[in-house]
C-alpha cells in the first residue's frame, strides 16, 4: 500500500515544519504528549520533538517527529523516549531535576485521573452513589 501523501522530509536542518505536517502529527498523536500521554489542552505550551534526536542520528522527517509538552521536551534533551522514561524514575540518571520532576508529576496525575475515571465508571455501572 502506498502513501496518498508523500512523507515530508526537511531540505535542511533549520527548515520549519509545514503547518500541514504539524496537523498530521497532531492528529496522529491525538493531541497528546508523546512522552507522558497527557492531553495537551488549549493554552498549554508544547513543541514538536524528534523521537530519535538529531544528535543521535535521527532524521528531520514526519515519522521521526512527535508532539510533546514543553516540560517533557526540555527534560528529554538528547535522550530517546525509552531513556527518558527510565530517567524519570531513576534518580541516578537525572541531570536537571526540575523538568524531570514536572514530567514525573504529569505521569502520576495522568495515572490518578485514569484511576478516578475507572472508579467513577464502576460506581455508575452499579448505580451506587
Amino acid at each position: 500500500m502506498t502513501r496518498a501523501v508523500p512523507e515530508w522530509v526537511a531540505d535542511h536542518p533549520d527548515q520549519a515544519i509545514p503547518a500541514r505536517v504539524k496537523l498530521r502529527i497532531w492528529e496522529r498523536e491525538q493531541g497528546r504528549c508523546s512522552l507522558t500521554g497527557r492531553k495537551i489542552l488549549p493554552g498549554d505550551a508544547f513543541d514538536y520533538e524528534h523521537r530519535k534526536p538529531l544528535a543521535r542520528g535521527g532524521t528531520d522527517t514526519a515519522k521521526n517527529i512527535d508532539a510533546a509538552c514543553q516540560p517533557c521536551n526540555k527534560a528529554k534533551r538528547k535522550l530517546t523516549k525509552r531513556e527518558f522514561e527510565l530517567a524519570i524514575f531513576n534518580p541516578n540518571m537525572r541531570r536537571d531535576p526540575w523538568p524531570l520532576y514536572v514530567a514525573r508529576v504529569e505521569i502520576r496525575l495522568k495515572r490518578a485521573a485514569e484511576k478516578a475515571c475507572r472508579r467513577l465508571a464502576a460506581v455508575l455501572a452499579t448505580g451506587e452513589a
